[in-house]
C-alpha cells in the first residue's frame, strides 16, 4: 500500500522515458499532474526548478516511492548540496492533490521553459546515445 510512502514530484530526467528512471524502477507514476504554485522550470543538461520565481505551474508525475528510493535519489540529485528537496502540492489530472517531494535548484542557465512542460521541448529531451 501507500503507507509509509513519501511522494516524489518529478519534472525532468525522472519522467517516463527519461534515463534516470531506472531508479524508480518499474514504478508506474500515482498520477500526473502539475504543481499549484508557479514557479520556473529551465532545461538543460540538468533540468531544474527555481522556486523564487513564479511563472507557471510545473508539470510532471508523482511516483509514490520508500525511503531507499528517496535516499538514492537523493544522492543522484546531490542533495542537499547542489538541488534541494522542497515540500509542494500536486494537483493530479483526476483532481487530487498530493504534497510532494520536489528537487529545486538555485541555478542559472539553461532556456527557460515558460510552459512548465519539458515534454514540451524537443531539445530538452533530445538525450545522447
Amino acid at each position: 500500500g501507500l503507507d509509509n510512502a513519501d511522494y516524489v514530484f518529478a519534472y525532468g530526467r525522472l519522467r517516463t522515458g527519461f534515463w534516470h528512471q531506472f531508479l524508480l524502477g518499474r514504478r508506474t507514476p500515482v498520477g500526473s499532474g502539475r504543481t499549484s504554485e508557479k514557479y520556473a522550470l529551465y532545461a538543460s543538461p540538468f533540468p531544474y526548478v527555481r522556486m523564487d520565481q513564479p511563472v507557471s505551474p510545473i508539470r510532471g508525475e508523482v511516483y509514490a516511492v520508500n525511503a531507499r528510493i528517496l535516499r538514492d535519489m537523493d544522492s543522484l540529485m546531490c542533495c542537499p548540496a547542489w538541488y534541494r528537496r522542497c515540500e509542494v502540492l500536486v494537483v493530479l489530472d483526476n483532481g487530487l492533490q498530493v504534497t510532494a517531494w520536489m528537487y529545486e535548484r538555485r541555478g542559472t542557465g539553461g532556456i527557460l521553459v515558460e510552459a512548465g512542460d519539458l515534454w514540451d521541448r524537443a531539445e530538452a529531451v533530445a538525450e545522447p546515445d
